[in-house]
């Protein structure tokens, strides 16, 4: 999961770093994004990306790869042709299809004292400790959906959880399940109330509320109560940075 999430950092970062005292154009930037996007593809194995920690990161550097093309405007149904002119196929489709199949109720796979509609992802080795890290991967890529088809529109998949939904829909399933498991310290572990926090995977329980509230969802009080809780309590009152 570390090689494909700085790969799409160092995507995300060309930008800030091309200020203007390198003189970088625009042009420049733009080789930069289509030179790593090109890499992605051909890195692409199956409907997947692959990972250093096995199956237990499939889902996630697939999310992760598969953001930086759709933010780039490639979306499903379109083949990708490479910089050298390579056509490889229906990149974007296949990593999605791949990710809504690992789509799940947490109340019917997990946890039957779950609410009812939690929607979160699990790896593909179904490993239950992955699950903040995945989730808050995948939320990314439902709401770059969203902004492209509009949060209104409706899912097509195999998976029967996610087809029929629309993405506003499932947003909201993703911000109950981590209102569900968010830690009596007002942070997320690795999975659902798992008995105290860190920064690593606290950023990714408070994510998709943030997608959530420009679609118009509501986060409850209790998640910003806990959360705030958490934020002060990992703030170092001497240099203002954050432990993790």
């Amino acid at each position: 999961m570390k090689k494909f999430t700085l790969l799409i950092s160092c995507l995300g970062l060309v930008v800030l770093l091309a200020a203007p005292a390198t003189a970088a154009t625009q042009q420049a930037i733009q080789q930069s994004i289509d030179d790593g996007l090109d890499w992605l593809a051909a890195t692409q194995v199956g409907s997947r990306w692959d990972d250093s920690n096995g199956s237990t990161g499939w889902v996630a550097a697939t999310a992760s790869a598969v953001l930086a093309f759709i933010e780039e405007g490639h979306l499903p149904g379109t083949d990708y042709i490479d910089g050298g002119g390579v056509n490889r196929g229906d990149v974007v489709g296949r990593a999605v299809d791949y990710i809504f199949s690992y789509a799940k109720d947490y109340k019917v796979y997990r946890n039957a004292g779950a609410p009812a509609g939690t929607i979160y992802w699990e790896a593909a080795s179904n490993v239950l400790s992955r699950t903040t890290y995945t989730t808050g991967l995948c939320a990314p890529v439902i709401y770059a959906l969203g902004k492209a088809y509009g949060k209104d529109a409706l899912i097509t998949s195999t998976n029967p959880l996610l087809s029929g939904k629309s993405y506003k829909d499932v947003m909201q399933g993703v911000m109950d399940w981590y209102e569900y498991g968010q830690g009596a310290d007002g942070g997320w572990r690795y999975y659902p109330n798992y008995g105290y926090s860190d920064n690593s995977t606290a950023q990714w329980g408070a994510l998709p509320f943030l997608y959530g509230n420009s679609w118009g969802l509501s986060t409850p009080a209790s998640v910003v109560t806990g959360l705030t809780s958490w934020t002060n309590a990992v703030q170092n009152d001497v240099d203002g940075d954050w432990r993790d």
